[in-house]
């Protein structure tokens, strides 16, 4: 098994569990089973194109994988793509990703990271169906831990891993969730630093290579950048900026690439300060498409 297999889920903004957890309020009844597969097409060539901005493959990609969700890879793949509809407040899969994490958490594992991104992973979708199922303490309590699990872990490993993973979700939490929001801004400069500064000792999976992800290096360094200006550190701010567009200038020229590097440009010009009235961005889909696609663009909040 590929030791972080489609790892890079963890910087979606769509991909991530922790964001829908954000968004208290907005709960959804639970989906059903998924339904079988419409067409014979590839499961791995919908989730495909769903990274690379087809939306409207999303039930295809589920139903595709869910179908042979027995196959490991397959379930993984699955649990990790329902990051997308959670990214954006819409638990209605929660059920499904804590079932598939639940599995995967018991291994086995290539290693102790592995078994630390399932088991947070775990955390954060079991989190989610706390709250749609109506226990909201109990969800918050469940992000709390989370928080203090990676924590340890990065503690005890330094693995920059673990850095991003706690740094994804920080950012995110911290960017639309009104509680604990200034802790979680400090965690997301701290944690999303230590990536911008280690990117090249991140996992291969991590960074984006075992899949030939074009985006991951350039949204990783603009979440870092937007989240000093929020911050109010104008001069790192502005350096941060500079660093995005270097990573750009230094990456496949892809439209979503080239639209992240006319922010950071636009930013450093006028002094934007972005703000969680605006929306961070890339956020949710979004995210997907800046970390995945060749050909489409995300949409500018």
């Amino acid at each position: 098994m590929v030791r972080r297999h489609i790892a890079a889920f963890v910087l979606m903004r769509a991909l991530l569990p922790f964001a829908a957890l954000a968004l208290f309020g907005c709960s959804h009844p639970r989906a059903p089973e998924p339904a079988a597969p419409r067409s014979e097409a590839s499961a791995n060539t919908a989730v495909q194109r769903v990274l690379e901005g087809q939306r409207d493959a999303f039930d295809d990609a589920v139903a595709g994988l869910h179908a042979r969700r027995e196959h490991p890879r397959s379930a993984r793949t699955l649990a990790r793509l329902l990051n997308l509809p959670l990214s954006e407040g819409d638990l209605r899969y929660a059920w499904l990703q804590r079932e598939l994490y639940a599995e995967l958490a018991a291994g086995p594992h290539a290693d102790e990271t592995d078994a630390t991104i399932d088991r947070s992973f775990l955390a954060a979708s079991t989190a989610a169906l706390h709250y749609q199922e109506g226990h909201p303490l109990r969800a918050l309590r469940g992000m709390r831990t989370l928080e203090r699990s990676l924590d340890d872990a990065i503690k005890a490993t330094g693995d920059v891993d673990l850095h991003a993973m706690l740094g994804n979700y920080a950012h995110q939490a911290g960017g639309l969730l009104a509680w604990g929001r200034a802790r979680r801004g400090d965690l997301a400069v701290e944690h999303l630093g230590v990536v911008v500064e280690r990117f090249d000792d991140l996992s291969p999976d991590a960074r984006g290579l075992t899949l030939g992800i074009p985006g991951v290096e350039a949204t990783f360094a603009l979440w870092y950048a937007e989240r000093l200006a929020i911050e109010g550190a104008d001069d790192d701010a502005v350096a941060a900026y500079a660093h995005v567009v270097d990573v750009v200038e230094r990456s496949e020229q892809t439209p979503a690439l080239l639209r992240i590097a006319s922010v950071a440009r636009d930013a450093m010009d006028t002094g934007r300060a972005p703000g969680p009235d605006k929306g961070l961005w890339p956020q949710g889909y979004d995210a997907c498409v800046a970390c995945h696609a060749r050909t489409a663009s995300p949409a500018l909040p």
